[in-house]
């Protein structure tokens, strides 16, 4: 059929269309339909105009990694050229990961005359291409490595140079990988995975290995690698140090990752020149980015499509264009005890840093609770207050009767006979019983001690109170540390962008290299910023395990901090604040509430209280002792053991100088005695005074306590509207900050700007990031400011008391307005 029988039916269409105007008369139907009619006109030949294209496409072998290679290609040229062309890629052939079988598929599309294009898939096919033309036909390599030892065809210009050959030199070097792999981990004895086909089509590899090798003190070995992983595994045995993967097109996805993990066994560190894809794998560490093989895919499609419209292939560039990026895989870095240089963590991107084994997970809740057990002050305090209980007891005991057991033995002479001629030998056993009737003193240190004690108790719960904020704000800084780290590797990654930036401008002449200097200090710094960043974080864990009285390099993992954690919060609670502190006056009238509260609860207060307590009944017990005596009761039981030696009188009695005793076997006696000072040299008046003294001191000091928990309640509780209100301010401002950012960026890319606006935009960004990254956070931190000092923390309540608290609320505000 020609091309007028296609345009035939449009003639008749248009034909009944000029009717159907005549008859309706509206010529702005007429129109629109023969618009339509036109286009689909158009369309309609412009699809049956399309050239035919023939694709015949070689391959390595039929492999994962390489089909899913060719369905990009594929789907990238059909998606760039199908307005163009009519291309097809109906030939696909797999050269058995040979050179021989690689020259034969090759000759025999060359030779075919329907076949326009010849594109090789694979390291082995693209490196036999770009070796063996010139061609006939327009060839085309997709991955070609080793180009800077093997005999590759480059010109100056970066082109092939070569007749109908167009390659891309492979973005994997793997000089560059070994360079980077031995600073990360300077090994001695490396294992290298390669595939075995490739291994044995490329015998100069093995060569091209002991030449970069040169520059190390360091030995190889190649182990070839098929399809399965475990005739791998067993070969890397204990004299291996580290493992260098190249491209392992034998191995499926399982195997791969099946690899991985028998080289994480063995904890031996290890660099895929693959990339991102095999670091989430479970490489150790990686270069290359993720989508590299979908960028050799647009880029074939692209030089596809320009030498159809023209271009010679041997003048297309054969370099892609990236920027180096290292990748290292947490999860892997913990499981092999590995740690990486500083200098490698500031310029890495961390993947799989979720999935690292850490000592323990915990959450705030988890480490206030632990930390009331387990922090050193905490448990001293507990002591002291143990320790005034004693107290207590010691002077308990003098409430009861006093108890003693002597035996004394004696030698008594006299004047008429001495010692050394007949002393008198006296053995007996006294038992003594004192009972205290009434004792000022005694009364007033057991009423003192006790409250000495409770001031200790409330000392305590001040402590507690205080290293429930301190833990608080410790975790909370963790958090927001982890949170300017990751805004600072932000800010390294956008300058690493801006520096390619800067390159594009100089390449087309909109700046000078000026711009490439300053971008380069610009970088410098923001790798300091990271630096600090990260000490920053590492110090913050340090002092949270020591306020958990846990080691200091013990890893834990910290979950954000929830305002609906009802272990921490009372949603009711904070509603009610936000509605009774919607204006200044209600905002006043709710510090009134909270003072009312901390007045009743504040550990501080009562410590003080019960202080003035106990100057008071001191200053009780020195006035009483003025006219009240103490009173006591005593006993005594005499038990005569022996009595040898001495003089003896007339009637039979021992003489004990100057007193003759009886010779009773058994005494006792019983009484009372009372004792009141009568003079103390104004010991007492001194006394009183000086507690009197100390009275008005502990009174002010009360005061001024007071006066500092009102400032502190009001203070703080501004502090936590403004806290709440910055949260939405700051997003308001970093998303205005980022959209500045991306503008001033296009246009410095456009050369319409200078790099001073762009440093600034990116300045002020990353500051608007960071601080509304952490608005949250220091919201979290003023609340518990705020609880702190009204006296209390909404997670030590149960379920009443914090319906308790809501009613007095609810009920102040409702008395208030009355």
């Amino acid at each position: 059929m020609t091309v007028w029988g296609f345009f035939q039916p449009g003639i008749l269409i248009f034909g009944a269309l000029m009717w159907i105007d005549i008859v309706f008369r509206n010529a702005v139907i007429s129109l629109l339909i023969i618009e339509l009619f036109c286009s689909f006109s158009f369309c309609f030949a412009q699809n049956v105009l399309k050239k035919r294209i023939e694709v015949a496409i070689i391959m390595d072998c039929d492999r994962e990694r390489l089909q899913l290679m060719k369905s990009s290609i594929i789907e990238e040229t059909e998606k760039l050229l199908k307005n163009e062309y009519d291309i097809h890629f109906n030939v696909v052939a797999y050269a058995g990961c040979t050179r021989d079988s690689i020259q034969v598929l090759l000759n025999k599309y060359l030779s075919d005359p329907t076949i326009d294009l010849v594109v090789g898939i694979g390291q082995i096919t693209s490196q036999f291409m770009a070796q063996h033309g010139p061609y006939s036909k327009p060839v085309f390599a997709t991955e070609v490595f080793l180009s800077d030892y093997a005999k590759i065809p480059i010109t100056a210009q970066r082109t092939s140079g070569m007749k109908n050959l167009s390659y891309i030199v492979s973005l994997i070097s793997p000089r560059r990988s070994l360079e980077v792999f031995y600073k990360a981990y300077p090994f001695k004895h490396l294992a290298i995975i390669i595939d075995r086909s490739t291994l044995e089509s490329f015998p100069f590899i093995q060569r091209y290995a002991e030449q970069i090798f040169t520059d190390y003190r360091t030995s190889f070995e190649f182990i070839p690698a098929d399809s399965l992983a475990d005739p791998v595994i067993n070969q890397l045995g204990e004299n291996y140090d580290a493992v260098w993967i190249t491209a392992i097109d034998g191995f499926r996805e399982k195997e791969k990752k099946k690899l991985y993990k028998g080289i994480i066994a063995k904890k031996l560190p290890s660099f895929s020149i693959e990339g991102e894809k095999a670091v989430r794998e479970g490489a150790l560490l990686g270069l290359a980015p993720e989508n590299l093989y979908l960028r050799y895919s647009r880029r074939t499609a692209i030089n596809i499509q320009t030498v159809l419209k023209g271009e010679l292939p041997e003048n297309l560039g054969v370099d892609l264009s990236t920027s180096e990026k290292l990748l290292v895989n947490a999860a892997t870095a913990s499981q092999i005890d590995f740690s990486l240089p500083w200098s490698f963590l500031l310029e890495s991107e961390i993947i799989d840093e979720e999935k690292v084994k850490f000592d323990r997970e915990v959450d705030l809740y988890q480490v206030i609770s632990e930390g009331l057990q387990e922090n050193l002050e905490i448990q001293i305090a507990k002591k002291r207050v143990d320790r005034s209980e004693k107290f207590i007891n010691f002077f308990s005991s003098f409430f009861y009767p006093q108890v003693f057991l002597l035996s004394p033995h004696l030698l008594i002479g006299t004047n008429n006979q001495p010692l050394r001629t007949n002393p008198q030998r006296i053995g007996f056993l006294l038992l003594v019983v004192e009972q205290v009737v009434y004792n000022e003193a005694i009364l007033a240190a057991h009423r003192i001690v006790k409250h000495l004690s409770e001031a200790s108790r409330q000392t305590l719960t001040g402590e507690q109170l205080d290293y429930i904020l301190i833990v608080t704000e410790a975790y909370i800084d963790v958090l927001m540390a982890k949170t300017i780290a990751s805004v600072q590797k932000e800010n390294f990654e956008l300058t690493q962008e801006n520096l390619e930036l800067a390159k594009g401008r100089i390449s087309i002449g909109y700046s000078s290299k000026a711009d490439l200097y300053r971008w380069e200090g610009e970088l410098a710094k923001a790798k300091s910023y990271l630096l600090t960043a990260r000490q920053g974080l590492e110090s913050a864990k340090y002092e949270l395990n020591r306020l958990l009285n846990r080691p200091p390099t013990e890893t834990f993992f910290t979950k954000e901090v929830d305002l609906f954690d009802p272990k921490l919060f009372d949603p009711s609670s904070i509603q009610l604040g936000k509605r009774f502190t919607s204006n200044p006056e209600r905002l006043g009238k709710f510090g009134d509430f909270l003072l009312l509260e901390a007045m009743a609860r504040q550990p501080r207060l009562k410590r003080l209280h019960e202080q003035i307590l106990a100057v008071e009944r001191f200053r009780k017990f020195v006035i009483r002792t003025y006219f009240l005596p103490s009173v006591f009761l005593l006993g005594s039981l005499n038990y005569n053991i022996y009595r040898r030696g001495g003089l003896v009188s007339s009637q039979g009695e021992f003489i004990l100088s100057p007193v003759a005793v009886p010779q009773a076997k058994l005494i006792w006696f019983v009484g009372a005695t009372a004792e009141i000072p009568i003079f103390t040299g104004g010991r007492r008046n001194a006394t009183v005074q000086a507690s009197e003294i100390s009275l008005s001191i502990l009174n002010q000091r009360k005061q001024q306590a007071e006066l500092q928990i009102d400032a502190d309640i009001r203070t703080n509780l501004i502090n936590t509207l403004s806290a709440l209100t910055n949260i939405q301010y700051t997003k308001e401002a970093k998303e205005a900050a980022v959209n500045n950012l991306e503008l001033v960026q296009d246009s410095y890319a456009q050369g319409q700007v200078s790099i001073v606006q762009l440093i600034d935009a990116q300045q002020e960004a990353i500051t608007a990031m960071e601080r509304y990254a952490n608005a949250t956070n220091r919201y979290y931190k003023e609340i518990f400011r705020l609880e702190r000092s009204a006296g209390f923390y909404t997670l030590l309540m149960t379920k009443e008391e914090r319906v308790g608290f809501n009613q007095r609320l609810i009920q102040f505000f409702a008395d208030d307005s009355k």
